[in-house]
């Protein structure tokens, strides 16, 4: 099924699945991240260990390397996962980064003179392929850091208001600064859409769009005790548009995997997915989150959730037409 694992299959882990109350699940989801962190830090101190600087280095040493390396070993062994952020933030990252760049330099200074010594040579390629090595394990530290967190945490505006200042910020208007083009640009289906919205036509079809709305308006106002509840009394009126859609409940988005990269990333449960068959599988055309009076953002979290299905392999060939789906959220009465 394109875009997540079939939602029928009831006895799959729920921790794993991401079911379960919304709390819960972040916390699941938060502590896998936090677990893939911890796991990059650890691999750091590893590379970094005391006796991975080879005292024959020294011998051969241009300038401070060695001295270098010591300091960042005793930084980065130092390093918890409450603090490893704080260094990323301030800038301590960064700077031994541009250490490591400075360092590589040194080293590769006269390796193409045909008179240095080969020892020395072949010490200082070594050192450059141990540098190489630690840049490599502080850049992935610093990947899995930034890997953004599930879509029932991104619903926490202390959460998404964080990520929605950097580079890789969903254009959902949230702030309003991020935005992208004009939706009726993006594909046909948006264009139609508004144009139709715009210029109503009383026909068949709007006169039961019309009647769907009104039961809307007399049902949801309700007051619901659950997020379930809420639900079902949607589905019930809404349902009947489309007959054609199929509707899938707990719905959960893979996570995107990478080929060439390590870092894990997070998937989601989504409330409701409604999809047609196409090219022999699903394609998904609605996504659906409900949330009572004060449950989180229900915007944000199915913003993420589009954001991870858009990453979802299955779903590659769709995003050259835009992956046009409609996002649903249904609030509750603030």
């Amino acid at each position: 099924m394109s875009g997540g694992q079939p939602p029928n299959n009831k006895k799959r882990n729920a921790s794993t699945a991401g079911m379960g109350p919304p709390d819960q699940r972040s916390t699941t989801k938060r502590s896998r991240l936090d677990t893939a962190l911890e796991t990059k830090l650890t691999e750091c101190k590893s590379v970094l260990q005391p006796d991975e600087l080879r005292v024959s280095w020294e011998d051969y040493d241009p300038g401070s390397f060695m001295k270098s390396m010591q300091q960042l070993s005793r930084v980065i062994n130092a390093l918890d996962l409450k603090t490893v952020g704080k260094y990323i933030s301030n800038g301590g990252l960064a700077a031994d980064l541009f250490t490591l760049d400075v360092q590589g330099t040194k080293l590769k200074t006269g390796l193409e003179d045909p008179l240095m010594d080969t020892d020395v040579k072949r010490a200082r390629e070594i050192m450059i392929t141990y540098v190489t090595r630690v840049r490599a394990c502080l850049n992935a530290l610093v990947e899995q850091a930034n890997a953004k967190p599930a879509p029932s945490y991104f619903a926490d505006h202390n959460e998404w208001r964080v990520w929605q200042e950097k580079s890789d910020a969903i254009l959902c208007l949230r702030p309003a600064k991020q935005k992208g083009l004009p939706i009726p640009l993006m594909h046909p289906a948006f264009c139609t859409f508004t144009r139709h919205f715009y210029e109503p036509l009383l026909d068949e079809h709007i006169t039961k769009y019309l009647s769907t709305s009104k039961q809307l308006c007399q049902v949801m106002p309700s007051a619901f005790d659950s997020e379930k509840a809420r639900r079902e009394a949607f589905e019930e009126n809404f349902g009947s548009l489309d007959m054609k859609v199929q509707s899938h409940v707990e719905f959960y988005i893979l996570p995107k995997v990478s080929q060439v990269s390590t870092i894990m990333e997070s998937g989601g449960t989504t409330d409701v997915v409604k999809t047609i068959n196409y090219g022999g599988g699903h394609l998904v055309l609605i996504l659906e989150e409900f949330k009572v009076e004060s449950t989180g953002d229900a915007y944000m979290q199915i913003c993420r959730s589009y954001e991870g299905l858009c990453g979802d392999a299955k779903n590659e060939s769709l995003l050259k037409f835009g992956n046009p789906t409609f996002l649903l959220c249904i609030l509750g009465v603030y």
